[in-house]
């Protein structure tokens, strides 16, 4: 595999020579990879393999991170942000002998976490996600492409779910009984919830639909650098930014933890996190799109939840997994969140009429 990135990056006839390549971060659809040069005077790279089997067409998906760096870069000249490279042909990507595409970015030397340690993170955590929205908020949305149709669409979700029961593994639907009742105990809840959304006139913003706390850089001290892994950036709704930011945020433990007592809903860390978040936020959110955020975690950990545990039962084809139950066990997690969320949600709003 090695080699096999050295040839890449020869093909991107990017500055400095070719040193070496280690596996890099912790994402579920991509394999990347950092590249060290052999000059202190070149910088160090990441190259990409994109995951067909997620993008189906990957040049749009591309295009659409060329159009947001590029605006970025003219927004906020010295900051440091993500740069997306072009191959010598012009082409935001090169394409390997297996017909795979691979990209190249510029290297930030930050650090991102799994799992967040204490408020101040929490709060940089809302700050960076607030200064996201703030930063596009004039972008031209006609410009981006809806790369990944029915995303974040619950009504696709629990379609695909339900073939799951029964065209899946019969032995892992039988064995999950009451994981399966859970889910089609809030299935109502979370499709009104959704569809409020669609109906209450609430503007269609850039989303980068990814919010992971994870897809943050951070400094040695702790203050957010940049946001990255802009693969599903599209137009969106706040909430699935909001919401898929909070339920790892607010997670007490990572995401395929194994103790299920582990995982409770860190209360403190929503309130630092909204308030870090209306830093730069606040100024562009409407009354209707506060209305319905609070919820938004909950809906959230329950889609993220159900699409962990759909693959499961279809033998894991989508997301990568390190043993056969590791996408249950994720599931169980996010449902288990969703359950302590469940229990706080008053206060979760009441935080936020506060704050925003």
């Amino acid at each position: 595999m090695m080699e096999s990135v050295r040839l890449i990056f020869k093909q991107f006839n990017l500055k400095g020579t070719f040193k070496s390549a280690c596996r890099y971060g912790s994402g579920h659809i991509n394999e990347t990879f950092l590249i060290h040069t052999k000059e202190k005077e070149h910088p160090n790279y990441i190259l990409q393999k994109n995951n067909p089997n997620v993008f189906e067409d990957i040049p749009k998906m591309l295009q659409n991170i060329a159009e947001i760096t590029d605006y970025l870069q003219i927004k906020q000249p010295k900051t440091q942000k993500l740069q997306l490279f072009k191959s010598p042909e012009g082409n935001h990507f090169v394409i390997d002998c297996n017909s795979q595409y691979w990209s190249a970015y510029n290297f930030i030397d930050g650090v991102s976490y799994d799992l967040v340690k204490n408020e101040k993170q929490a709060k940089e955590g809302g700050k960076a996600w607030g200064n996201f929205l703030a930063q596009l908020i004039d972008f031209p949305i006609h410009k981006l492409h809806i790369t990944l149709p029915g995303f974040h669409d619950l009504r696709l979700r629990l379609t695909q779910f339900h073939e799951a029961l029964q065209t899946g593994i019969q032995q892992r639907v039988d064995n999950n009984t009451a994981l399966i009742a859970f889910i089609r105990s809030r299935e109502n809840k979370m499709f009104d919830y959704q569809q409020s959304l669609f109906c209450s006139e609430i503007p269609k913003r850039i989303t980068h639909n990814d919010t992971k706390f994870n897809n943050i850089l951070f400094n040695n001290k702790d203050h957010y650098l940049c946001v990255i892994d802009l693969g599903t950036i599209m137009p969106g709704y706040i909430h699935y930014d909001f919401g898929d930011a909070i339920r790892t945020v607010c997670n007490t433990s990572l995401e395929d933890e194994k103790n299920l007592h582990k995982t409770n809903f860190n209360l403190s860390f929503f309130n630092v996190f909204a308030k870090g978040y209306q830093m730069h936020a606040k100024p562009h959110l409407l009354a209707q799109e506060l209305k319905y955020l609070p919820f938004s975690p909950l809906f959230m950990a329950y889609l993220i939840g159900l699409r962990f545990f759909t693959d499961y039962l279809q033998n894991d084809k989508y997301f990568k997994t390190q043993y056969p139950e590791h996408n249950l066990q994720r599931a169980k997690v996010q449902f288990q969140l969703l359950y302590e969320m469940e229990k706080n949600i008053e206060t979760m709003k009441g935080i936020i009429q506060d704050i925003l």
